[in-house]
């Protein structure tokens, strides 16, 4: 799983919900736990009071500084405690990985009965803790996430102290090593986004010793993977990511508070949304790409583009149709898919970019904050361009909305720049007599599609060509794209213009040969544009003429694609040219030019599209089912020769009719994802196979 380091507001709202129930909770630790350090407190009734413990050095780290914030737990009684130190022993945590250490008190300490006394952690001969560690006095628990930037010896302490101002400290060392290697066949307590949460929020409210047993079987089940974890398991497809059968996973012995159920409740809706729909950090370690091209399909991916689903799908699944979807759908559980398919092509070995880190490049630095310069001021006027503000009315003397926009623009965070990019609002302002004089009505035409990377433009031998897109839904995601590839050092050779349309699944290269399609998203004007501006670099182009134009098979990439240089799928019906969906003939048929001195020019036309493969290109051509291209059987990515990545869900028959002609597939859910009308080879765009 990749590491993500949670964003300091996470934790912080974290941590104020544990401390909120440690609050209403009296302090009182739950049953076990009350029995675990009643020695320690030696009270005969225990009250607490939340007293704020402010860091002295807030600045810049003020909201990392708030996290050492606690409850400070006092028993009431009159006796002056004799407090007896004793030696904690040196802790060691690793960089990406949840340190948690549930404090002895009752090794540590003695407090005579009736006692009343504080427990503070800090730095030695300080007041604070460092800015990654939290300590929770409610629950006797040091909790925290280190950051490469934390690594090194920390010289702690323990304090105790009564209410007369006597003191005794316990002083131990924590040292922060490097990331830990981990097997990918065991569980890892290292976990990141929405289970590094989970991870934090259990340990401050029960403390890590009680609770890590059952946060690993969470954690395995958030994963999709049973006890003994395999490597290459496919993740869930639960869409409550096992978050509302918390209380079926705690310690029997350990009741639930009602309070808990309720976190559990509002971490499966907001709190993935965070992990999940939030716009992620980025990935600093984006290179610039010298060389761009594709020469076949079957050649392995080495630069993929990519967008992780995300915020801007959430109005099309209440109205899929509309959205140019196929159903509603969970985006979170797509962004799970689009991760764990986004991770097997890294280990295919392909650098994977997802657009977002694209336009963060340079504009951010790894921790989220905003580098100035050249790169942060194109990022801010891209979004001041897309965000419009529209009024019927006379606009003040002496007063620009030009001007305002983009004072506005600057105070934004990198989060608002990025939802400014997919959510494309415009705000339509009416005038008021009261208040601020002014009301609105905003509105937003979200990028709904921009998911799927592969139709914003093609890639071909020569290089990138911008297409333009077809739906008026998707009419202002190739100027997004443009801006990306900018980021990689990346000018497209040429750009289609009205009248043509050309979407990007429409093409498939096949060495010598390119194949473009045009039908119900690229049209005969966009062809003629590319074949115009020789922008393949093929000796021959065969145009592929679908005559359905259905939105079931909308691009050429839902009935036909390659595995290896001679051999092919298609769709079962266009074999012999009888659509059995619509009971009539309907043959698919291809027009071929071929490459001269002056450009490509027509070598055979009107020829059967089977016919043309198996006849004239001599490749072997496995016949796919209407059922399994429904289920996305033909929407594969090939990663290598004869090696896939498919849709689980096609039939058995299909798969031994792939594994019969040597083909290795890797089946993955895209349960989710489909329902947005397409699945692995929609989702991605190869801009270098090697």
């Amino acid at each position: 799983m990749r590491k993500v380091l949670l964003r300091h507001h996470t934790l912080l709202a974290l941590f104020l919900a544990s401390s909120l129930l440690s609050c209403q909770s009296k302090c009182l630790p739950p049953a076990t736990m009350q029995q675990q350090v009643a020695t320690s407190y030696s009270t005969k009734q225990s009250t607490s009071t939340a007293t704020p413990r402010p860091s002295p050095k807030l600045g810049s780290g003020t909201l990392k500084k708030l996290l050492t914030w606690g409850l400070l737990c006092t028993g009431t009684a009159a006796a002056s405690p004799n407090l007896m130190p004793t030696e904690v022993p040196p802790q060691t945590a690793n960089v990406a990985s949840l340190f948690a250490y549930e404090v002895p008190v009752d090794q540590l300490f003695h407090f005579p009965a009736d006692s009343s006394f504080t427990l503070q952690a800090h730095l030695q001969g300080e007041n604070y803790l460092p800015d990654w560690l939290t300590f929770n006095e409610a629950r006797n628990t040091l909790f925290g996430y280190p950051k490469e930037d934390d690594m090194g010896n920390y010289d702690l302490a323990l304090t105790a102290s009564d209410t007369a101002g006597t003191t005794s400290s316990n002083h131990f060392t924590l040292q922060v090593n490097a990331k830990a290697q981990e097997d990918n066949n065991t569980t890892s307590y290292t976990t990141a986004g929405m289970t590094g949460s989970l991870t934090l929020l259990l340990a401050a409210l029960y403390g890590y010793k009680n609770y890590h047993q059952s946060l690993a079987r969470l954690m395995n089940k958030f994963r999709g993977k049973k006890d003994e974890v395999t490597t290459g398991s496919t993740p869930s497809t639960e869409n409550q990511m096992a978050l509302t059968s918390l209380s079926s996973l705690h310690e029997p012995t350990v009741p639930l508070p009602t309070a808990l159920r309720s976190i559990s409740q509002f971490s499966s809706t907001s709190m993935m949304s965070l992990s999940t729909l939030m716009l992620h950090p980025h990935n600093v370690n984006v290179e610039a790409v010298d060389r761009v091209g594709v020469t076949a399909e079957w050649c392995s991916p080495k630069v993929v583009l990519v967008h992780t689903p995300s915020i801007e799908e959430f109005l099309a699944v209440i109205y899929p149709r509309a959205a140019l979807y196929e159903r509603a759908f969970d985006v979170r559980q797509a962004a799970t898919e689009h991760k764990y398919f986004r991770g097997l092509l890294e280990k295919s070995g392909a650098k994977v970019y997802n657009i977002i880190d694209l336009f963060l490049k340079d504009a951010v630095d790894k921790n989220f904050n905003f580098i100035e310069g050249a790169a942060l001021e194109e990022l801010r006027t891209l979004a001041r361009r897309t965000l419009r503000i529209q009024h019927d009315f006379e606009i003040e003397h002496n007063f620009s909305y030009k001007a305002y926009k983009k004072s506005i623009i600057k105070n934004l965070s990198p989060d608002a720049l990025l939802k400014i990019l997919l959510l494309q609002p415009t705000i339509y302002l009416a005038k008021e007599r009261i208040n601020t004089k002014l009301s609105a009505r905003y509105e937003l035409a979200p990028l709904m599609n921009i998911m799927f990377l592969r139709d914003q433009l093609i890639t071909t031998k020569k290089g990138i060509v911008l297409g333009r897109m077809n739906s008026p839904q998707r009419s202002h995601e190739t100027k997004l794209i443009k801006f990306a590839l900018k980021k990689l050092g990346i000018t497209p050779i040429y750009e289609v213009t009205e009248p043509g349309r050309l979407e990007g699944g429409d093409l498939i290269m096949a060495g010598d040969t390119a194949f473009i399609g045009q039908g119900l998203r690229t049209s005969a004007a966009g062809v003629k544009q590319l074949l115009a501006n020789q922008v393949f670099g093929t000796p021959y182009v065969a145009v592929v003429k679908d005559p359905w134009q259905n939105q079931q098979e909308m691009h050429l990439d839902t009935y036909f694609n390659i595995m290896d240089k001679r051999l092919a799928v298609l769709s079962e019906w266009r074999l012999k040219g009888y659509n059995p969906t619509e009971k009539t003939t309907m043959p698919t048929l291809v027009d071929v030019y071929q490459k001269g001195e002056k450009g490509y020019s027509p070598f055979k036309t009107n020829l059967m599209f089977y016919d043309y493969l198996t006849s004239v290109l001599n490749f072997q051509v496995l016949p796919v089912s209407q059922e399994d291209q429904a289920l996305y059987g033909i929407n594969f990515l090939t990663i290598g020769p004869k090696r896939i990545i498919g849709v689980e869900g096609v039939s058995k028959e299909y798969k031994q009719r792939l594994e019969k002609a040597n083909v290795e597939a890797t089946w993955v859910n895209f349960d989710a994802v489909t329902g947005a009308y397409g699945a692995a080879h929609c989702i991605t765009q190869p801009i270098v196979r090697a």
